[in-house]
């Protein structure tokens, strides 16, 4: 049995190397959940003229309405058939100081881009949905994105001691049809939490039962924090 080894290090795990521990913990948990994923499939051109490598690209789909910067909707509805994923440490100033590949992503190709803020948590909500800011559409081009008036809304928006927890998401089961997952907004002064499906192995029914934290995913959490990984 190997040693647990630190966050940074290259790890091997049922034959495929990550780049960190906290990746590869994201493996296991998917992989315990029965959510298909690839790691690193593709780089990808942006329009600045670099390329971006995402983590993963999981076999989900979510959705998301086109909101104006008032906070009006403006109606428009997209259905995404893919999510690319990126794990990022548990740092406010690493998540905006590498935030603007998957921002481009994100505006400029109008991708489902999300960004896990560490390792699994149950303890707490820890995925930010860059499709679902708000504030920035597709509309918006790529000069405007990289401005300071983003860094300064994301500072506003991530860092600890100020964050909103409706930015950050986690997942839950179906109450009903097993193995079916929902991702779940944070929730701030009791209003009503939003939640989506977005897919997995399971079987959709028709039925109004709101989602759960169930077994299975505390399972998969505890998976994900006690596996140990070869180290490279």
């Amino acid at each position: 049995m190997t040693d647990l080894v630190r966050a940074g290090t290259s790890v091997k795990w049922k034959g495929i190397t990550y780049r960190s521990v906290t990746e590869a913990k994201w493996a296991v948990f998917f992989t315990f959940l029965g959510i298909k994923f690839e790691y690193e499939p593709e780089r990808i051109p942006l329009v600045s003229g670099e390329t971006y490598l995402p983590d993963f690209r999981l076999d989900l789909h979510c959705t998301w309405d086109d909101v104006s910067r008032s906070g009006d909707s403006l109606g428009v509805g997209r259905t995404y058939k893919r999510v690319w994923f990126e794990v990022k440490p548990a740092s406010d100033g690493t998540i905006i100081g590498e935030i603007n590949k998957p921002l481009t992503l994100r505006i400029t190709q109008d991708e489902a881009v999300w960004i896990a803020c560490g390792a699994p948590s149950l303890k707490r909500s820890n995925i930010i949905r860059l499709e679902r800011l708000g504030d920035y559409t597709s509309s918006v081009g790529v000069v405007e994105i990289m401005g300071h008036d983003l860094m300064e809304y994301l500072e506003q928006t991530f860092i600890e001691e100020t964050a909103d927890p409706r930015n950050f998401w986690h997942f839950l089961e179906d109450r009903r049809d097993a193995r079916l997952y929902w991702i779940q907004r944070g929730e701030k002064d009791g209003e009503h939490m939003f939640a989506e499906v977005i897919g997995g192995p399971g079987t959709s029914t028709q039925h109004d039962r709101y989602p759960v934290e169930s077994k299975i995913l505390e399972r998969a959490y505890a998976e994900a924090a006690n596996t140990r990984f070869a180290r490279i």
